[in-house]
């Protein structure tokens, strides 16, 4: 599960949470941000075959490839495979255009909003599995930019209405 904390001066808070609890429910707000921002940054992930670099940095750290075994694996079953990473069915990147897929909590000065997936094997995928050889593929992941466009949006959103 990834998770997308935006904060801020208390000002700002206090105008989000008056504005939040002005519709009793933060889960529309929060539903259009992950669908806006984060849930495509998320797509980009499986679309580039990597994750944005840590901090801030420019860049995107790219997955590593499949070995041999997977590539022949995949081969033997249904159709031609891919020789994709971490896609294969797409059971796992599709997983998460589910709105089930989004959490949402607001405390009255931090608006989470997390998006994951129940699929069993996300996990290891997203964190690696040094003891199976899975390496880690990170893919619940987003990058500054992402962060600051969830912002600008919030922000119109409370000045707006």
């Amino acid at each position: 599960m990834a998770k997308f904390t935006i904060s801020g001066a208390d000002d700002f808070f206090d105008r989000i949470e008056r504005k939040i609890n002005s519709l009793g429910d933060p889960n529309g707000i929060c539903k259009t941000l992950a669908l806006v921002e984060f849930i495509p940054a998320i797509q980009d992930n499986f679309r580039l075959q990597g994750a944005p670099m840590p901090a801030g940095a420019p860049g995107r750290t790219r997955w590593q490839p499949l070995n041999e075994k997977t590539i022949k694996q995949r081969r033997k079953g249904k159709g031609a495979g891919t020789p994709q990473v971490l896609i294969d069915t797409e059971q796992l990147r599709r997983s998460m255009l589910d709105a089930k897929a989004i959490r949402c909590s607001f405390d009255g000065r931090i608006l989470t909003i997390s998006v994951g997936t129940n699929i069993i094997y996300a996990a290891t995928h997203n964190f690696g599995d040094k003891k199976r050889g899975i390496p880690q593929r990170l893919f619940l992941s987003y990058d500054k930019a992402t962060i600051e466009d969830a912002n600008r949006i919030l922000a119109s959103f409370l000045v707006g209405g």
